[in-house]
């Protein structure tokens, strides 16, 4: 089992570029902390991260 712990900065940025997919194909289990949540909510609304979450 694959398994990555993610931040926020590379979920946005694969959000931004409509990349998101590539975390499940490459991971079996993705964990993203609490702290990590809550930064991206904080963030704004337009943000594709927080479309895509």
């Amino acid at each position: 089992m694959d398994r990555i712990v993610c931040n926020a900065s590379p979920l946005i940025v694969l959000a931004k570029s409509d990349l998101l997919e590539l975390l499940p194909n490459q991971f079996s289990e993705i964990v993203v902390p609490q702290g990590v949540v809550e930064e991206i909510l904080a963030g704004p609304f337009d943000d594709p991260m927080q479309q895509n979450g």
